[in-house]
């Protein structure tokens, strides 16, 4: 690829028709320390669920991948999911996303469907009061617990499909040199396309969980609590279901109860990456302790 160095004559600007994306930094020491082996795990025969992941973990641009055996239906496939390299943004129908699915079922067993698709991210949310010994500054502490916290719960250090424990966070926090103790306000997780006011009211109702956790992939259900006063009909309606679809997904429920959830979706999701997101300044917030 040739990049000009000065504007042209007579051009005042340039528009991308479509987003870029696939493109990843090169490899750090540690990812090629964990990556060199990976290849010679799957040498290209797919055979073992564990050898699908493998092969998607040595796949160029791919940063995290888990493999699993799930039913959809009536019939097995093996469901892989997965993250690109550096937390690059990865859409659904990505080119990455089509070679990588066209290489699993080329070197797979042929009986089998595969399926590939993109994590689920799950944001975590933190409130967190530190009190800093007398000796030391409070501003430089607390943004030593702030890169610890992204160290230990951040995208390099996320594992597709594992949970994060309350404990993690209290150990990250507390082992920054010139903490005196920690104490854990809120503690949780919300979904990526939640917005810096959502995660702010999020947080409000929020208390210290002991755990966030992260499904692996397989069939998970999308519940709705009906309201005083709506029905069957409308509840289909906000939901994009006519009133069959709703009956068939709930037997055995005659009428919407408020307060009773219904299942209005039921469908094979991929793995979930619970992580804490630099990004959104709001799902960590740090209070001064005296």
């Amino acid at each position: 690829m040739n990049q000009v160095v000065s504007r042209p004559l007579g051009v005042s600007g340039v528009t991308n028709p479509l987003p870029a994306t696939g493109g990843t930094d090169a490899d750090d020491l540690g990812r090629t320390r964990r990556g060199v082996p990976v290849p010679l795990s799957a040498l290209d025969r797919l055979v073992s669920v564990r050898d699908y992941e493998d092969f998607a973990l040595a796949f160029a641009g791919v940063g995290k991948a888990v493999a699993r055996r799930c039913p959809d239906g009536t019939r097995q496939l093996v469901h892989v999911t997965v993250a690109a390299s550096g937390d690059a943004p990865l859409d659904a129908d990505s080119l990455l996303l089509a070679e990588l699915r066209s290489a699993l079922s080329r070197y797979g067993d042929p009986a089998l469907p595969v399926r590939v698709e993109v994590c689920e991210r799950v944001r975590l949310v933190l409130a967190l009061g530190v009190r800093t010994r007398p000796d030391r500054s409070r501003g430089a502490v607390e943004q030593a617990v702030r890169d610890a916290l992204v160290a230990r719960l951040g995208f390099a250090a996320a594992e597709l499909a594992r949970p994060v424990h309350l404990s993690a966070v209290v150990a990250a926090a507390q082992a920054v040199p010139g903490v005196d103790f920690v104490a854990v306000d809120a503690f949780g997780g919300i979904a990526a396309d939640v917005d810096a006011a959502g995660v702010i009211r999020f947080a409000r109702e929020l208390t210290a969980a002991p755990c966030v956790p992260a499904h692996a992939a397989g069939t998970r259900e999308t519940l709705y609590t009906p309201a005083a006063g709506e029905t069957a009909a409308s509840v289909a309606a906000v939901n994009g279901l006519d009133e069959a679809q709703l009956a068939l997904l709930n037997p055995g429920a005659a009428a919407p109860t408020p307060g009773s959830a219904l299942v209005v979706r039921r469908a094979l999701r991929p793995a979930q990456l619970v992580l804490l997101d630099p990004a959104l300044p709001e799902t960590l917030v740090l209070r001064r302790i005296p």
